[in-house]
C-alpha cells in the first residue's frame, strides 16, 4: 500500500515537472484579474518579460503613443496575450490584455455563440472561429466569462453529468476549418461602398460581417455606412469623425469570401498587417 502511494506521488511530481497534471486545473474568471502589470511605452523585451512574470492567469495594461499601437498589438499577440481591447484618444492608446490560454482542455458540454447585432462571426486570440454555436472546452468557457468577453458572447452551461465526473474527458480542440467553410457559404462577398472610417477596439482579433467584410482589431478601416451603424450598436468600434488631410484614411477591409477562395482558412491564422491611421475620434 505504502509503495503504491509513493509511486503515485512520484508520478504526480514527474507530470508536474513536465507541465502536465493528473487532474484539470480549477480556476474562475476572477483569477484573471487578481494580478495586473502596467507597462508604459514598452519595448518588445518588456512585453515578453511581463508575460513571463505573470502567473498562469493575469492581465496587463499597456499605455503607448498611438503611432506605436500596431507594433505593440502585434508583440502582445506574439507573446501569447488574449482578449485584447484598445482604448484610444487622439495621440495615445491603452491596451488591456489577458494571460491564460495555456492549460488542459476538457469536455463539459459547453458551446459559445457571438452576441453581436451586426457581425456574424468572430475570431479570438486562440484562433477559435465563432460562428453560430461553436463547441468549446471548459478552459475556453471560463476565459469567455471574463469581463472582456462577457458582453460579446453567449456561453452555455455545463452538462451536469460531465461536470461531476471525477475523470474529466479530454476535449479534442478542432481547427477552424469546418466553421470557416460553413461561413464561406453564408457571406455574400458583396460589400457596399466604403464611406465611413472606423476603428475596432476588440476583444476579438477579427470580426466578419454578413457581406464578408473582415474587420481587424486595432486597424483603421473604411467601411459602408450600414456596416458602421451596425457595429456601433455592438459598442465595439469608434468612428473617425474627422480625418487628417496629411494622413488620410486609406485602409479598406479584406473580404472573407474572396480570401477564403484563394487561401482557405489559413488567411484567418496569418499575421495580417494591423495598420493604423491618423484621425480624430
Amino acid at each position: 500500500m505504502k509503495t503504491n502511494i509513493l509511486l503515485a506521488l512520484i508520478a504526480g511530481s514527474l507530470l508536474s515537472l513536465l507541465g502536465c497534471s493528473m487532474f484539470p486545473e480549477k480556476y474562475t474568471a476572477e483569477d484573471f484579474e487578481k494580478v495586473k502589470i502596467t507597462l508604459n511605452k514598452p519595448r518588445v523585451s518588456e512585453i515578453e518579460k511581463a508575460y513571463a512574470r505573470l502567473p498562469s492567469r493575469g492581465m496587463v495594461m499597456v499605455n503607448t503613443p498611438f503611432i506605436y499601437l500596431s507594433g505593440v498589438l502585434f508583440r502582445l499577440e506574439g507573446a501569447g496575450f488574449i482578449g485584447m481591447t484598445v482604448d484610444i484618444s487622439a495621440n495615445n492608446a491603452s491596451i488591456l490584455a489577458y494571460k491564460g490560454k495555456e492549460g488542459d482542455c476538457y469536455e463539459t458540454g459547453r458551446s459559445a455563440a457571438p452576441k453581436l447585432n451586426f457581425a456574424v462571426a468572430a475570431l479570438d486570440d486562440a484562433d477559435h472561429l465563432l460562428y453560430k454555436s461553436t463547441r468549446i472546452c471548459e478552459k475556453t468557457a471560463i476565459i469567455y466569462s471574463t469581463g472582456l468577453y462577457r458582453n460579446h458572447l453567449n456561453v452555455s452551461a455545463q452538462d451536469p453529468a460531465l461536470a461531476l465526473k471525477k475523470e474529466k474527458a479530454p476535449f479534442l480542440c478542432t481547427t477552424a476549418e469546418d466553421k470557416a467553410l460553413e461561413l464561406s457559404k453564408a457571406v455574400t462577398g458583396k460589400a457596399e461602398k466604403p464611406e465611413q472610417g472606423i476603428f475596432y477596439k476588440g476583444p476579438f482579433k477579427l470580426l466578419i460581417t454578413s457581406d464578408g467584410t473582415v474587420i481587424r482589431r486595432g486597424k483603421g478601416l473604411m467601411v459602408s455606412k450600414k456596416t458602421a451603424e451596425g457595429l456601433i450598436k455592438d459598442n465595439c468600434i469608434k468612428v473617425a469623425i474627422k480625418q487628417e488631410k496629411k494622413y488620410p484614411l486609406k485602409f479598406t477591409p479584406l473580404n472573407y469570401a474572396d480570401k477564403y477562395k484563394s487561401m482557405g482558412k489559413n488567411f484567418l491564422m496569418s499575421n495580417m498587417q494591423i495598420g493604423s491611421f491618423e484621425g480624430t475620434f
